[in-house]
């Protein structure tokens, strides 16, 4: 039995043509933002950063990690509540 990847327990591949796994993680939300999240690609997300498909392989393991690293992302970004209500916040 495999045993399941965590991705943010797995190191990035040193930055090649200046892609790190947060470039590719930013530029695949703003992609998200502008045209959907079904429009998503990891080739969409290679033209936006002017490189190769494969070359993205190197920091991300497949399209399924990248969208958990992007919902981890954009979580991290909502600054908590004032009240400490985030559930009410939420719905």
């Amino acid at each position: 039995m495999a045993v399941p990847v965590v991705i943010w327990m797995t190191e990035s591949q040193p930055a090649k043509l200046g892609l790190s796994r947060d470039r590719i993680v930013r530029a695949a939300i703003t992609l998200a933002d502008a045209e959907g999240i079904a429009t998503l690609s990891m080739r969409r997300i290679a033209v936006s950063l002017n490189a190769g498909t494969m070359s993205l392989y190197r920091h991300v393991p497949g399209k399924d990690e990248l969208l958990e690293l992007m919902v981890d992302a954009v979580l991290g970004e909502t600054p908590p509540a004032e009240d400490g209500d985030w559930r009410a916040r939420a719905l």
